[in-house]
């Protein structure tokens, strides 16, 4: 294939043959590849298919020992042509053009005026692969995987290209809905809305995909690689062809002249600037967020912790705004999630699911109920302290700690951090000790408010690793080693991919920044039973600062 493709390359820059233009100043292309198959575009003409195209695919052949299966092959003429031109000339390929229903990797070559027509093939592969599997035949549990697994799995690659129309939408959750309850017809008892089956499992639900809601998570990964893949052939015909003079994010009222202002002269924000534009509220916000002293700006995928756009958070943020609420019960997450990870049978654990939604097709239930009622009112609670991890948790205790010193004229940093989420305060703790195990020096800071949420611990040692970097560089120290207990603190300084929340990063660049001056300096991770002085420290600084 790389001969093929080499050949048509060849004959387009000696203008042999004319490729094909999105719009005027949209790159050329000739060919697509895509494992062994080819898509070819080029001019309509007898002398153009005749004397290059077909020879040159005779060609290919001829060396490679590969023909092409012209029975399988079909072309697609512009709407420029006439009727009789097209026919003529696909006769001459020994090609059948392309019609509305004609497929390519399962999706759709061309849409007609009926979208339904286009996609409802999905519905039909959804009813296909149950016919195979009675649902009255399987136990819930193997229904629950079955849709899990396959249903909701099988349009994946449709909808992440097309908007499916909810009439398809609609067409599918019926078989899963039917398939779930083990229903032949659409008739039965549904002891549970379809609606409150799409919530994940932290919520009370089984984690069943909204389809709809999946649809748009996936054209939304389209929307960021437009935004980050700005070298790749499809991103350049698309921004040419629909949002040439301005970014996709703000096609409607934004032009490059005005992207300037975002461009940094300088690694610090022009206050005065801001406060001209911004409200003072705003204006504080703007001015609070840390500006690193190295990188350059990138786009940011706000829900995720590294930045980077994921289906998963998308599709996750889409179907938290429609589903707040657990149930008729106040049940805490903590209980769903670890009724789910319980190493059970999955038909026992949907069966404990059941009996929390009170959906339990039965009006009494084998159980010792005098037992149950004697210790907790009733079933539901019985039920719930099961699951109760917070009496299962034990008190952790730190006693004849020792440090391990550094060597000799080296010193060592042990830094800490902890968050209590029920008063929003939260405490970091330095200390400094020589070879020796003399200590040098300790500092404690008490934060109140402005964090990430729930990852305030992370950045609380993000933050005390920078003051830690700055103290020494205060010292003017040359050999140092500084311990966490924060796996991927410590990673993210010592190697290349960041690990950290990507409002905290900015600081592991800073970190970077004075490390390339600083040779003897080196960052360990430590396990946190050795770190109890730092969180003894950062502890006290709940009280005073040091």
């Amino acid at each position: 294939m790389e001969f093929l493709s080499r050949c048509f390359m060849f004959v387009e820059r000696n203008d042999v043959i004319r490729s094909v233009k999105v719009t005027r100043r949209a790159p050329l292309i000739t060919h697509l590849l895509f494992a062994d198959d080819i898509l070819i575009f080029g001019d309509v003409s007898m002398n153009h298919i005749d004397s290059f195209v077909l020879d040159i695919l005779h060609n290919f052949g001829k060396y490679s020992g590969q023909l092409l299966n012209f029975n399988k092959s079909c072309v697609h003429f512009s709407g420029n042509l006439s009727p009789e031109d097209c026919v003529d000339l696909a006769k001459t390929l020994d090609m059948t053009m392309v019609n509305d229903s004609e497929k390519y990797l399962g999706a759709p070559l061309l849409l007609g005026r009926s979208k339904l027509k286009s996609f409802d093939p999905i519905s039909q592969c959804c009813e296909a692969r149950l016919k195979n599997w009675v649902s009255v035949s399987l136990n819930q549990a193997g229904r629950y995987i079955m849709i899990k697994s396959v249903l909701n799995s099988l349009p994946t690659y449709q909808m992440g290209y097309f908007k499916i129309p909810s009439t398809i939408i609609k067409k599918l959750d019926s078989l899963q809905r039917n398939f779930w309850w083990g229903h032949r017809a659409n008739k039965g008892i549904k002891f549970i809305a379809w609606s409150n089956l799409y919530k994940s499992k932290d919520l009370g639900g089984p984690g069943f995909r909204n389809l709809e809601l999946f649809n748009q998570a996936l054209i939304c990964k389209m929307a960021w690689k437009l935004g980050t893949e700005r070298d790749e052939l499809w991103v350049q015909i698309m921004e040419d062809k629909y949002f040439r003079d301005v970014s996709f994010l703000n096609q409607d009222n934004i032009s490059d002249t005005s992207s300037w202002i975002w461009k940094a002269g300088t690694r610090t924000w022009n206050a005065v600037w801001i406060n001209n534009v911004f409200h003072v509220d705003t204006t504080s916000k703007i001015l609070s967020v840390h500006v690193p002293q190295m990188g350059v700006d990138t786009l940011i995928w706000t829900p995720d912790k590294k930045g980077v756009f994921s289906v998963k958070s998308a599709y996750n943020i889409l179907n938290s705004r429609t589903n707040t609420i657990v149930g008729n019960h106040s049940i805490p997450s903590s209980v769903w999630i670890a009724l789910w990870r319980t190493k059970l049978p999955h038909k026992v654990k949907l069966f404990v699911w059941k009996c929390l939604k009170d959906i339990v097709p039965s009006r009494s239930i084998n159980v010792n109920m005098n037992n149950v009622l004697a210790r907790h009112d009733n079933l539901l609670n019985w039920i719930l302290s099961l699951f109760d991890t917070a009496s299962q948790q034990q008190p952790l205790c730190f006693a004849g700690i020792s440090m391990e010193p550094p060597v000799r004229d080296c010193y060592k940093i042990n830094i800490d951090a902890s968050f209590v989420k029920e008063t929003l305060e939260g405490g970091v703790g330095l200390i400094m000790r020589d070879f020796a195990g003399d200590c040098k020096g300790a500092k404690g800071k008490r934060f109140y408010g402005g964090l990430i949420e729930y990852h305030e611990v992370k950045q609380l040692k993000c933050l005390a690793m920078n003051d830690a970097v700055c103290w020494a560089v205060s010292k003017g120290l040359a050999s140092v080693v500084f311990e966490s207990d924060n796996e991927a603190l410590v990673k993210s300084i010592n190697e290349q991919t960041s690990y950290v929340h990507w409002r905290t990063y900015g600081l592991i660049l800073d970190i970077k920044l004075i490390l390339e001056s600083h040779a003897g300096w080196s960052f360990s991770l430590i396990r946190r039973f050795k770190n109890g002085v730092a969180d003894f420290l950062e502890k006290k600084a709940y009280y005073v600062c040091f």
